[in-house]
C-alpha cells in the first residue's frame, strides 16, 4: 500500500526559490501528527494554499492523478477538517 508521501511526491512539483516539495509535505505530516495528540482539541491553521491541499489529500484522499494541487481551496474561506474523517491511510 502507498503511503500518502509516496502518492504526493510522485507528482515531483517543485517551486522556483521556494522549499522543495518534500520538505513542505514532511512539515504538513508532522503538525498532523502533533495535532493528532488532541484530537477533541480545536485548532486554527492559517496557511497558505499549497499546505491547505496538502491537508486536503489527508483528509480527503489523494487525487488520482497525484496532483494534489488540483484541490481547490477559495481564498480567505475557512475548511473545517476533522480528524474523525481523516483517512486512514499512514502519512509516510
Amino acid at each position: 500500500m502507498q503511503t500518502i508521501l509516496n502518492k504526493l511526491e510522485s507528482q515531483n512539483l517543485t517551486f522556483k526559490l521556494g522549499e522543495e516539495q518534500r520538505q513542505v509535505l514532511l512539515q504538513v505530516f508532522s503538525l498532523l501528527n502533533e495535532l493528532k495528540e488532541n484530537p477533541d482539541k480545536n485548532i486554527l491553521i492559517v496557511s497558505h494554499g499549497g499546505v491547505g491541499c496538502v491537508l486536503m489529500s489527508c483528509f480527503k484522499g489523494v487525487p488520482e492523478d497525484g496532483n494534489y494541487l488540483s484541490f481547490e481551496i477559495p481564498n480567505g474561506k475557512p475548511l473545517i477538517l476533522d480528524f474523525n474523517g481523516m483517512i486512514s491511510q499512514k502519512l509516510f
